[in-house]
């Protein structure tokens, strides 16, 4: 269709907005002919907006995960600073991130904002399914104890039965017979494997 076809047939698109705009067949010829109809002269140099772009979804955890490795490394200003960022980009209702903040001010000696944050976590009301989250923070205390009656109250997902397998964070805790015996009972190993975990006698 040629450009005058197009705003022939779009005469009284003034009065039928964009609807008759709709019945061409391209989209160039569409703009071009309405623009025709509304104004005067050749059309400007149609601008181009980019969208605004959400975040990248894993960003806030890509950071965190920088911010405990330069805290282990004793980088604690790059630390707090990263983990700062990923902490205004979740929500805070988020859970998950509270074991990366607690992670972080251990690593870097401040014993006490990680026992305050822990603290804090234990009295959301919601805390009960996800123990997981305050099991780690217990483990880094050295709480064995504390860890597995965390570990109880815990609303299992796929990510946090992958973490319990293979999460680092509670590492100190797969010697102990009660880890074992953990994975076989919400069902993620069989009984001959979680007998596999249990250490030699």
């Amino acid at each position: 269709m040629s450009v005058i076809g197009a705003a022939q047939e779009c005469a009284g698109c003034a009065a039928l907005g964009h609807s008759a705009v709709a019945a061409t067949s391209s989209a160039g010829m569409k703009y071009y002919a309405l623009h025709l109809i509304n104004s005067v002269g050749a059309p400007r140099e149609e601008r181009y907006d980019p969208p605004v772009l959400k975040i990248e979804p894993g960003e806030p955890w890509a950071r965190a995960r920088k911010a405990t490795n330069l805290a282990a490394d004793g980088r604690c200003g790059e630390a707090q600073s990263e983990i700062t960022h990923a902490e205004q980009i979740t929500p805070d209702t988020n859970f998950r991130m509270i074991p990366f903040v607690g992670t972080v001010y251990w690593r870097c000696g401040e014993r006490g904002r990680a026992r305050a944050l822990l603290n804090a976590m234990k009295r959301r009301p919601d805390v009960r399914d996800h123990g997981y989250r305050a099991a780690i923070l217990h483990t880094l205390f050295g709480e064995k104890d504390s860890a597995f009656v965390w570990l109880q109250h815990e609303r299992w997902t796929m990510g946090e039965l992958s973490g319990l397998s293979g999460d680092p964070w509670l590492d100190p805790l797969r010697s102990d017979p009660r880890y074992a015996q953990l994975l076989q009972r919400i069902g993620i190993r069989g009984s001959s494997a979680a007998k596999d975990d249990l250490p030699n006698r």
